[in-house]
């Protein structure tokens, strides 16, 4: 499992040109250890910005065709939504050759393994509740289908905009805030009591979590120029790995 790599996307005029570092740390890992894995599940923000597949898929076509070719060796795809990039669809899944797109939370179930939660994390940070106002409108079927019609510069500006509140606002915000919340954690376990262990992206902390209720939690970091955190399920049983790149 990965999350947030944010892979920045080409322009026009430098698609022979090399890929931003983070780019190509991930292009490493897809041709490293992701070719070991059964599944490679990316749960959520992908992309740093997704306009719809119409714009943005033209922007990251190296990238597109090095999950698919990961695909055709026999690792299945399943891409999760993020914050950033909410609006992908089912061209940007067909590309990639992915077997399942999905966007909150995933049960992965093991054998007779108890199921373990998946989810990109940002329904957890309630204590944020000017983001989750705004993720709630964002997170509405027919908002998505409005923004998919809107003129590409339309997309562009709106992006932008959300890009700069959304950096300005966290200025002045702290990590108990922006982090998951407790009470997200509680409700969340009510919802699943025989899931044990939970895996999310989204805050950029990287870590494992031990409860007094015998639940963990694996928390993935965002990627950079020389990698980053991931996660393996062996037998039911997740780990926290590092992918170190140059290699």
């Amino acid at each position: 499992m990965v999350a947030d790599i944010h892979l920045i996307p080409a322009t026009e005029s430098d698609q022979l040109a090399p890929p931003h570092p983070i780019n190509q740390a991930f292009l490493a890992f897809l041709t490293g250890p992701a070719k070991a894995a059964d599944q490679l599940i990316i749960m959520g923000d992908l992309f740093e910005v997704w306009l719809g597949d119409d714009i943005s898929m033209a922007f990251y076509q190296r990238e597109i065709d090095a999950i698919a070719q990961l695909s055709r060796q026999g690792t299945d795809i399943y891409i999760g939504l993020g914050n950033r990039d909410f609006l992908i669809g089912n061209d940007l899944l067909k590309a990639c050759q992915a077997k399942g797109l999905f966007d909150d939370i995933i049960a992965l179930e093991h054998k007779q393994q108890p199921a373990i939660l998946l989810m990109h994390g940002d329904s957890l940070c309630t204590n944020d509740k000017a983001y989750q106002r705004m993720r709630f409108w964002l997170q509405q079927t027919w908002i998505k289908g409005l923004l998919r019609r809107l003129p590409k510069i339309w997309r562009l500006k709106l992006a932008q905009q959300l890009r700069e509140k959304s950096t300005t606002a966290n200025q002045h915000k702290t990590w108990d805030i922006m982090d998951v919340s407790d009470e997200a954690l509680k409700q969340l376990w009510q919802k699943f009591p025989d899931s044990p262990y939970l895996i999310h992206g989204h805050t950029h902390r990287p870590g494992h979590h031990y409860y007094a209720t015998k639940k963990q939690r694996w928390v993935l970091g965002d990627w950079q120029a020389d990698g980053a955190s991931y996660v393996t399920i062996d037998h039911g049983q997740p780990s926290l790995s590092r992918f170190n790149y140059p290699i």
